[in-house]
């Protein structure tokens, strides 16, 4: 009787010894499964996937306001579509006085970003993309010129930009463009719509906004802001 006693309480003690051992490989292996996961690996690699840059236009046309003004204006759609897996910052800086085309800089022109207020909140392919921009001139409000905004994983913000000859009018359709400093530049015949892809990592990317009237007549490239890791 005292052997088999004897005998039970090693046995307890070898499968006690035999169960935490395999705790400690499950915890282990779950431990390995943790530190491979894509954000851990994402983030070592300085890799955090892409954003995506839909540019649509132009819409737009003449408009002669109550006063008796002539304006001749047009309206860009530009989406950005955050693909990463972490926020991203979005800072926009459009200069806030008249921007000469080149290489006649007697030819003005001023861009904006279009208030909320007179903006649709969904996406619409009706005149003037559904932004209300003969409002915006009637009513003295001011243009919006700096932006600064978080995107979160997976979704997008919208953006409509406005653009105004302040100078002469000159013929021919104006074209422009949302994109990357040194890629998809296409200037200066900027395509109607396009859709263009680019990888972030933790160093910010820069924005250019290129403009053209009467391709390849008239044309300017702007420094106009940064996407980068929030």
């Amino acid at each position: 009787m005292r052997f088999f006693n004897h005998y039970i309480f090693v046995l307890f003690i070898l499968t006690s010894c035999i169960q935490t051992q395999d705790r400690g490989t499950v915890a282990q292996k779950q431990s390995d499964i943790n530190s491979d996961t894509g954000i851990h690996l994402t983030e070592s690699d300085g890799n955090f996937g892409g954003i995506r840059i839909l540019n649509t236009g132009p819409r737009g046309g003449a408009y002669q306001s109550s006063n008796g003004d002539n304006f001749r204006y047009t309206v860009f759609r530009v989406e950005i579509l955050n693909d990463t897996i972490i926020p991203i910052k979005l800072d926009i800086n459009f200069p806030n006085s008249p921007i000469g085309l080149l290489p006649d800089s007697t030819v003005v022109f001023e861009v904006f970003l279009i208030p909320d207020k007179f903006t649709p909140d969904t996406i619409q392919n009706v005149f003037n993309y559904g932004a209300r921009l003969e409002d915006l001139f009637e009513s003295g409000h001011n243009y919006q010129f700096d932006l600064s905004t978080s995107i979160q994983p997976n979704e997008q913000r919208t953006l409509y930009v406005g653009i105004l000859l302040k100078s002469k009018i000159i013929d021919g359709t104006t074209r422009a463009k949302l994109f990357v400093e040194g890629q998809d530049q296409d200037a200066p015949f900027f395509k109607v719509a396009s859709k263009n892809e680019y990888k972030l990592n933790n160093s910010p990317i820069n924005l250019f906004y290129g403009v053209s009237v009467s391709a390849p007549k008239y044309q300017t490239l702007i420094p106009c802001g940064q996407i980068r890791i929030e």
